[in-house]
């Protein structure tokens, strides 16, 4: 860094209060700027509670910016107090990110001096280095508490979130409280049926609510049931998706019984339990297997398109064009896959051999159609655009 550039630095001294004890307890509104201003806050602030950390703060970044002026005489330097609110999260963020803007303003400082408690500057230097960079952090916590007031912030707030935070609760209040619920029905059941040996099943219920909940939390049930519910909300066309999903996967599991039923009725039973038999009569299996779920999966793919391409068109998503060139070549791999089956079953001696001829036409004629279908979508794109945009015009 040149001498020039140090002498053309404004360095402002940050002080942030991001659960606005200083407004909530004094009145005095955010941001606050300047020495004696910051020190007149910082006093109201320790004579409304003498116990107040956030004040010390105060009193420690007027400090900081006394004692930098007094060793560098060639940077300007200024001292600010913002402020959040009083239930944190992302308000108290927004309203710090305010005055801090607020403060630039009056004050357009060069870099910053992030004064802290030490647990908050990882949640605060993002978003006062969004708008100046941060030169230092210092960290300050009044010296007889500091331990304790870190562990016990770390604490207060890993409870909160367990017991307020929608993500946490249903883990660590829904499930023992189905647990004990649970375990109160079988209870008052034994007493009215004294006959039936319910209690010994209270371990049964609890490793069966247990074993649900693994189940639910590691495979991600409950996200993609979430999910699928605020899309839904959100976007009640996606149904049309959902239905293509469920029928493309109702369609396949068809296509594989009647594939193995295909089988089952063109091969003889004793030829699939044995070895050289399965490989004398592959061809064969292969082929009947096609023939079974090559029309399942058709279906059920195609049906995933369709539904897909709907979808994207009431949603004016230009994915749709790739859709319809999807289905276009599902239908020709498809059609490609049903011609080659006579090949599989009975192989041509030669290229030449008709069968051959009209497998390698079909394929001709199905790369032109994949083709043009690409090329047709692709100048589409513009036109549906410039109609999308006129009618929302």
């Amino acid at each position: 860094m040149t001498e020039v550039e140090r002498k053309s630095m404004k360095i402002l001294v940050l002080c942030i209060d991001r659960d606005d004890d200083l407004g909530i307890k004094t009145g005095v509104k955010s941001p606050v700027v300047g020495k004696e201003k910051v020190l007149e806050a910082a006093l109201k602030l320790i004579m409304n509670d003498p116990e107040e950390a956030d004040a010390n703060a105060m009193f420690e970044a007027v400090r900081i910016m006394d004692s930098l002026k007094s060793k560098d005489k060639s940077s300007d330097y200024e001292v600010a107090v913002l402020t959040g609110f009083k239930n944190g999260g992302i308000e108290a963020d927004r309203r710090i990110s305010e005055s801090l803007r607020e403060t630039l303003r009056v004050y357009p400082a060069d870099a910053a001096i992030l004064v802290s408690d030490g647990y908050t500057d990882q949640e605060i230097s993002p978003i006062i280095q969004s708008q100046v960079p941060i030169i230092s952090v210092r960290r300050f916590a009044v010296k007889h508490s500091e331990s304790i007031e870190t562990s016990w912030y770390i604490l207060t707030r890993y409870l909160s979130m367990l017991i307020q935070d929608p993500r946490y609760t249903k883990w660590t209040l829904g499930i023992p409280g189905l647990i004990v619920l649970s375990l109160s029905i079988l209870y008052m059941l034994a007493l009215f049926y004294p006959e039936i040996p319910l209690i010994p099943y209270t371990l049964t219920v609890i490793l069966m609510v247990v074993g649900l909940t693994l189940f639910i939390k590691g495979f991600g049930v409950d996200k993609s049931i979430g999910y699928i519910v605020s899309e839904v909300s959100s976007k009640p066309s996606i149904l049309i998706r959902v239905f293509g999903y469920v029928v493309c996967f109702i369609m396949c599991g068809l296509g594989f019984s009647q594939g193995s039923s295909s089988v089952i009725a063109n091969v003889p039973v004793e030829k699939l339990t044995d070895i050289q038999s399965l490989i004398n009569f592959s061809n064969i299996i292969v082929a009947s297997f096609i023939e079974g779920v090559l029309g399942f999966f058709l279906a059920g793919f195609l049906t995933l398109l369709i539904s897909k391409a709907i979808y994207d068109y009431i949603n004016r998503s230009l994915k749709f064009l790739g859709d319809i060139v999807g289905i276009v070549s599902v239908a020709m791999i498809f059609g490609t896959i049903a011609n080659s089956v006579p090949l599989i079953k009975a192989p041509p001696t030669s290229i030449f051999h008709p069968a051959a001829i009209a497998f390698f036409f079909w394929v001709i004629l199905a790369t032109v159609l994949i083709v043009t279908s690409t090329l047709i979508a692709h100048k589409s794109r513009d036109r549906f655009m410039k109609i999308w945009r006129a009618e929302e015009a």
